[in-house]
């Protein structure tokens, strides 16, 4: 009996050691699930739009003006984004304020929009029409051309102040540029110009008269004809009142500087004259052009801008005495240009003038 339980106890620790060494492997075997990677859920930005600035820009002609700008720009967002304007750079845009729109979407159909404007102004304006310039041979555009050695006149109505005026006239306000009409007569005396400027007062109905006359007054320093000036001053004074009772505005410009005593005229009456213009001028409240410093300075020094025989300017002269009146005249008559009211891309005109 005691060794059949011994032998009972050997089997039962062998199956109790074997059972350890199963339980024992099985758990040795067992490979732990691997954990899941983590997933990026970094979320995607948002996406943004970004326009150009404000475009402002002015027609010279009346006309719709091609207009360039920069494309939209974007950030964030899902690729593939696209962007699209109701306007495409290079497209007429009208006179007015248009706003354009700009709008981005990605591939998560995330959308953005942005707007900017573009302002073309009206052409640039005068608020006069019709200037007349009166005067003699300075005013018509006489020259002295050099022929032979010896000095002759000749008449380049091309040349002349009147005719540069309106070339400039023309190429900034090309919309609405004012007529310039040459009324220069050669050889014409101030003290006998009013009957004529009253014909060319009524013939041409200017808003603006430039006068400039009294150069071929100031020819003899003798006894009997001294008081030229004054006949002359007398004429100038009659001419501003005709100028006025018309309605049109008169500016008054000093005669130009003599370099020597030329035929028939003499330099010392030349500066006491444009004196007497300087007061009738400010005494009347007038614009007063001053030619005869304009010619004796500048580029024209030293009196480089009168010509070989002394009186008549040289074409350098001209065109300063044009860029003169050309400078007054916008100072005085220029219409300032109005920002015009925003509108929305899409009106008939706006995609009749962006249709390809």
């Amino acid at each position: 009996m005691p060794k059949l339980t011994f032998i009972l106890g050997r089997r039962l620790a062998a199956c109790f050691f074997i059972a350890f060494l199963l339980t024992s492997c099985s758990e040795s075997s067992v490979v732990p699930p691997t954990a899941p990677s983590t997933l990026n859920t970094e979320r995607i930005g948002e996406l943004g739009i970004a326009c150009p600035t404000d475009i402002q820009v002015q027609s010279v002609d009346g006309k719709a003006v091609p207009v360039s700008f920069s494309l939209a720009t974007t950030q964030g967002g899902e690729a593939p984004v696209t962007t699209s304007c109701s306007a495409e750079s290079g497209a007429e845009f009208p006179i007015t304020r248009t706003t354009v729109t700009c709008s981005a979407s990605d591939n998560l159909d995330q959308t953005a929009s942005c707007m900017f404007d573009v302002v073309v102004l009206s052409p640039p304006k005068l608020s006069v029409s019709k200037i007349l310039a009166f005067g003699d041979s300075i005013t018509s555009g006489m020259v002295s051309i050099p022929i032979l050695g010896a000095i002759q006149l000749g008449l380049e109505p091309w040349n002349s102040y009147p005719t540069k005026l309106q070339g400039k006239l023309r190429q900034v306000y090309q919309y609405h540029a004012p007529t310039v009409i040459n009324e220069g007569e050669a050889g014409e005396l101030a003290a006998h110009a009013p009957s004529r400027l009253r014909a060319a007062l009524n013939r041409h109905q200017p808003d603006v008269v430039i006068l400039m006359e009294g150069t071929n007054d100031l020819g003899a320093a003798d006894a009997v004809e001294a008081a030229r000036d004054e006949l002359a001053l007398d004429g100038i004074e009659e001419m501003l009142d005709d100028i006025k009772s018309t309605g049109a505005t008169a500016i008054l410009a000093t005669i130009a500087p003599v370099r020597e005593s030329g035929p028939g005229i003499h330099t010392s009456l030349v500066g006491p004259y444009n004196t007497e213009l300087r007061s009738i001028a400010a005494s009347r409240g007038i614009q007063l052009v001053d030619i005869y410093t304009l010619l004796n300075s500048g580029v024209c020094l030293p009196m480089s801008c009168i010509g070989d025989d002394n009186i008549h300017p040289t074409v350098l002269g001209y065109s300063a005495m044009a860029d003169e009146f050309y400078e007054l005249l916008v100072e005085l008559y220029d219409v300032p240009v109005t920002v015009p009211t925003a509108v929305e891309v899409g009106s008939e005109f706006l995609e009749t003038s962006w249709s390809k």
